[in-house]
């Protein structure tokens, strides 16, 4: 028998994931569109470096003015 993690409310996924029953297994939680994975923390963060100031982001220039604090590592 499937248990819906997501369905639940039980599936564990944080801030800006979403929540994909496996049938026969646990929920797994993928990062939405517009955002990545974060290496160190493994949180989904808005992609930065799209010109686009998003929730979470300090800044955003597109990248265009290296060591401004907007640079590619946001």
């Amino acid at each position: 028998m499937d248990v819906d993690e997501c369905a639940r409310g039980t599936d564990g996924c944080g801030l800006n994931e979403d929540c994909v029953n496996q049938i026969g297994a646990e929920a797994t939680c993928v990062c939405r569109v517009g955002t990545t994975r974060d290496a160190v923390s493994g949180e989904c963060v808005v992609a930065c470096g799209d010109g686009s100031r998003g929730p979470g982001e300090a800044c955003d220039d597109g990248n265009t003015t290296a060591g401004d604090g907007c640079d590619a590592r946001c």
